[in-house]
């Protein structure tokens, strides 16, 4: 625990800048900071509704990541919570390495080399910490399976289900394809266990169905959410062959190209972020469009994540399969050989499948049940990275055992002892070494070649968008790691070596121990440094005059810079610099979450529902001379503001609305360095760029007068019983949104005839809260309450305190049925509970069942003690 602390710690050290945030891709601070005034009631159901015009999210649930939120607050989590999942991760990594009874110092080495693993490390900087308490998990359920206790085994397993389905709460996907090795471990040492036969089959299958009934127990809630907002109704997680096929490319974007499998030994040979300075960002293929490099279309490449496993932990990985290959002498029992074997079996799959589309097999396993519906291949290299760990782990106590071999070094030096060795060595061990410095002069020889085609590596830099300047920076900037990798590579080799030949055998002991962590720990932190970006989010997240103008009552209009809400381009902003960094990268991700303005358009929907699909393919214009289906959008969807180029905005009114005119320039501004702002080599960055109002400014915040207010009355309604009856109106240029709303409800009739020239009456919004919404109605006549919120069965709608039949309006949106008179409305979100219970249920009985293993354990190690005495 102290080296992890004082490890991490050494990296990490910036979190304790009262004004420093750790940068996360996926759980950016100003999202975090959106869900603090529902934190506790998520548990009940989590809704979104900053995006689009709403959107069901999984529910908050009893894990270790919503409950450090919970504890430490938004900013907190964003300045501690990875450093915290590494410590995590290391300490059971070392658990599992005690477990299986392993000396305390390859245990420690091992933990160090599992919580600085640029995998879990680099996700965790992303923004995914939650998957690297998925893999924290997987070592803790491996640890209670190993533990070589056999009271009460059965509880044992139990507890190894509940850290099952804590890593697929924490991990969900991840965490679903790491209880498959969990699995895969509990089968097997059974049958190391027990041999062959009928009691082997008997003894895995029970104990495999106790680790698989305790994790559904605790994982209920997290399979009942990710089910209901994941699964049921979302475009493409049908199992047909047709909908697998239609999901293939964009289930496998990021795969790993084969040859980028040298990133697990040399960490920056094909650079790290996408932002890393000085030649250092990522310039492989993983998320790379199919197809790309001959038609150059969509994505190029994309990168949140690495997969370097060190160099020190591959070395002495591989020395123990080979190791475990040769019966003499003697260093693993059977059972470790076989465990060796099982973990590399496991690494070979994993990397194998993680290559994704760039191999047949995947073709294979997508065409299980549900298993197209996991995306991202390189998900595998999760699994890849634990068996790493723990042939590491391995191999370290197979060279432990070899120093504990009674051999008298005297007062000879380390050189002396290692050439007396050499002659009387084993040929196997000969053969290492031999192969070891091989392996050191082609890595050397291969970094020479490389040197030397600086010209083809340029050309081919050029040819996949990097300008000239950024090639040649790039080229210098992979030597500089070919050139770690050949010092760690040499650093192994000796240390490695110096041990084979009992160098460090008796008092010396300990000086191996010391020399692997200085090696181990500088190597890797080398390779993580790259993925630890800060910020002070005090200038970040500083305001500026176009949001204080949108941040009013945002819950009265919503905001768009887009034509489609799930398409980046084309975009109201011309430029793409600013459309896709500024607006999309800071303004939409981070900034509209931070000050809670909505928007409709859509910062990542992968798993889009059928019914949203719908709504937005109905509103795509045919012609690029039509823009009439995307005003009709913003009018259905209240979206008031538009911001964009001001001749976009006039293009606006000539091909969407030419007739009426409505939209106008509410106010026009331009882009300009904050006061503070400091000019990289790459200019100002994009979080460093602010907004003045300017009448004769290029971009403008347009107002389009007849958008539909969030809540309005309607005393004319038609029930309409089909979707597409009501999608075709809506799209029909003589129907009027502001007159008329559709009503999809079979058992709801029509306005009366006497009714529909009525005035409504009036509505106002009282409260606004994501899963409840309140308002006051003064209806002068029987009326429909329209809200221009997305629809979902799990809301509820009360009149007066009596809960109404919630209506579908134009076909996506929620209403209610009025009476005439003054009413009080209430809209509330809330889901099924009882996985949630059942998770709770599941997590006492852990710490029971914890308790008592623990009490037994110390029970059982008392009477031993005394018996020594």
């Amino acid at each position: 625990m102290i080296f992890l602390l004082l490890t991490l710690g050494f990296l990490f050290f910036k979190s304790f800048d009262p004004a420093s945030v750790l940068f996360a891709n996926d759980a950016p601070l100003g999202a975090l900071r959106s869900q603090e005034s529902t934190a506790i009631q998520n548990f009940s159901g989590a809704w979104e509704p900053l995006n689009w015009i709403g959107l069901e999210r999984p529910s908050a649930l009893p894990n270790v990541t919503y409950t450090f939120y919970l504890l430490c607050g938004a900013l907190n989590y964003a300045k501690f919570f990875v450093p915290f999942t590494l410590f995590l991760l290391g300490f059971c990594v070392w658990f599992f390495f005690r477990q299986l009874g392993f000396s305390t110092s390859t245990s420690v080495l091992a933990g160090l080399a599992g919580a600085l693993n640029t995998d879990p490390f680099s996700m965790g900087c992303w923004g995914l910490a939650p998957i690297t308490v998925a893999i924290a998990a997987s070592f803790a359920a491996m640890g209670m399976i190993a533990s070589d206790y056999r009271k009460r085994t059965w509880m044992r397993y139990c507890l190894a289900g509940a850290c099952v389905g804590m890593g697929v709460m924490e991990g969900y996907d991840v965490g679903a394809i790491l209880s498959l090795y969990v699995a895969a471990f509990v089968l097997f040492q059974a049958w190391i266990d027990h041999k062959s036969g009928p009691k082997t089959a008997t003894k895995g299958a029970f104990r495999l169905a106790l680790v698989a009934v305790f994790a559904a127990l605790l994982a209920a809630s997290a399979l009942s959410t990710l089910i209901g907002t994941q699964i049921k109704g979302i475009v493409g997680t049908q199992q047909d062959t047709e909908s697998k096929e239609q999901r293939w490319n964009e289930a496998t974007l990021w795969s790993l190209p084969r040859i980028e499998a040298l990133r697990v030994i040399i960490p920056g040979v094909f650079g790290y972020r996408m932002d890393t300075p000085d030649g250092g960002n990522y310039w492989g293929a993983v998320g790379q469009q199919q197809g790309w490099e001959q038609h150059h279309q969509g994505q190029a490449r994309h990168s949140g994540t690495g997969v370097y496993a060190g160099i020190l932990v591959g070395f002495i990985a591989a020395w123990a399969f080979f190791k475990s290959l040769k019966t003499s002498p003697a260093i693993f029992t059977d059972s470790d050989r076989r465990f060796i074997w099982f973990w590399s079996a496991m690494a070979l799959i994993s990397l194998v499948l993680a290559f994704g589309w760039h191999t047949p097999f995947y073709r294979i396993v997508y065409q299980l049940p549900y298993f197209s519906t996991i995306r991202n291949p390189i998900k595998f290299m999760h699994p890849f990275s634990i068996a790493i760990v723990v042939l590491f782990g391995y191999g370290l106590e197979g060279l432990h055992r070899l120093s504990l071999e009674k051999r008298s070094a005297g007062n000879t030096s380390m050189l002396s002892q290692f050439k007396s060795w050499w002659p009387k060595a084993h040929k196997e061990d000969r053969r290492w070494v031999i192969f070891s410095v091989a392996l050191l002069g082609i890595s050397a020889l291969g970094t020479l070649i490389f040197i030397s085609s600086r010209s083809e590596m340029e050309r081919h830099l050029s040819s996949i968008g990097f300008p000239n300047e950024s090639a040649s920076q790039i080229f210098h900037f992979v030597i500089g790691e070919l050139g770690w990798f050949l010092l760690f590579l040499s650093l192994s080799v000796v240390l490695v070596s110096l041990i084979l030949g009992r160098t460090f055998s008796g008092p010396r002991l300990r000086w191996a121990s010391l020399l692997l962590g200085i090696v181990l720990v500088c190597d890797l932190s080398r390779a993580d440094k790259p993925w630890i970006v800060y910020y002070n989010y005090h200038e970040k997240y500083a305001r500026n005059s176009v949001l204080d103008l949108l941040r009013e009552k945002p819950f009265e209009h919503r905001v768009t810079g887009r034509f489609i809400p799930l398409q980046p381009e084309p975009s109201l902003i011309s430029d793409p610099n600013v459309s896709g960094t500024i607006y999309y990268g800071w303004w939409l991700q981070h900034l509209f979450q931070y000050y809670t303005i909505q928007s409709i358009d859509i910062i990542q929907m992968p798993r889009a529902p059928e019914m949203d699909s719908t709504f937005l393919r109905n509103f795509v214009p045919a012609s690029d001379t039509n823009l009439f289906p995307i005003v009709r959008l913003w009018q259905l969807t209240g979206t008031q503001y538009q911001i964009g180029d001001k001749g976009r905005i006039e293009i606006l009114n000539r091909l969407g609305d030419p007739l009426m005119r409505r939209f106008r320039i509410h106010a026009s501004f331009d882009f300009v360095p904050k006061s503070n702002a400091v000019a990289s080599p790459g200019g100002i960055k994009w979080e460093d760029i602010t907004t003045e109002i300017k009448p004769d400014g290029h971009y403008a915040v347009a107002e389009f007068a007849d958008a539909l207010p969030r809540a309005k009355l309607y005393t004319d309604w038609r029930n309409v019983t089909s979707e597409e009856q009501t999608l075709k109106a809506l799209a029909d240029p003589n129907f009027n949104p502001q007159q008329t709303v559709l009503v999809l409800n079979a058992a709801f009739g029509d306005a009366s005839a006497g009714s529909t020239n009525v005035q409504a009456g009036k509505v106002e919004i009282t409260n606004y809260a994501p899963k409840r919404v309140q308002l006051t109605v003064q209806a002068s006549a029987p009326a429909v309450l329209l809200l221009n919120d997305r629809f979902a069965p799990d809301w509820t709608v009360s009149v007066d305190g009596k809960t109404q039949p919630l209506l579908r309006c134009n076909f996506i949106m929620r209403g209610v049925s009025v009476p005439p008179g003054n009413h009080l409305i209430e809209f509330n979100y809330r889901t099924d509970a009882k996985g949630l219970y059942a998770s709770l249920a599941a997590i006492g009985l852990s710490f029971v069942f914890g308790a008592a293993s623990i009490w037994g354990s110390r029970s059982r190690q008392a009477p031993a003690a005394a018996k020594k005495l």
